[in-house]
């Protein structure tokens, strides 16, 4: 996952560069061209900024569950872990009992 948010900041400059290319496109153009070479460059911002929201919602989204596998994780080990420490506990009691009773 963290390849796709490096590839995505190595894009970024690109986008940009591109934009602003077809923006200087338009600003010299006078005929029908530059309308339609605007709707390209609107076009594409509208896509790189889809792209980006839907990134930063996944990321959002992976952070969030991976809490939630992280205290289910702690949960079980607290609920398994800590019946077994206190059955050992006592067991090794009643051992100690057993002995100094002899």
């Amino acid at each position: 996952m963290q390849n796709l948010y490096e590839e995505l900041n190595a894009t970024d400059p690109k986008v940009r560069k591109t934009v602003a290319d077809g923006e200087s496109l338009i600003s010299k153009s006078k005929d029908a061209s530059a309308n339609h070479i605007k709707q390209n460059v609107e076009l594409l911002q509208q896509r790189w900024k889809n792209i980006q929201m839907r990134a930063a919602d996944k990321k959002v989204t992976r952070i969030f569950v991976f809490s939630i596998a992280n205290g289910l994780y702690f949960n079980t080990i607290l609920y398994l872990g800590f019946p077994f420490y206190l059955n050992m506990h006592f067991v090794s009691m009643n051992s100690y009992v057993t002995i100094k009773n002899n």
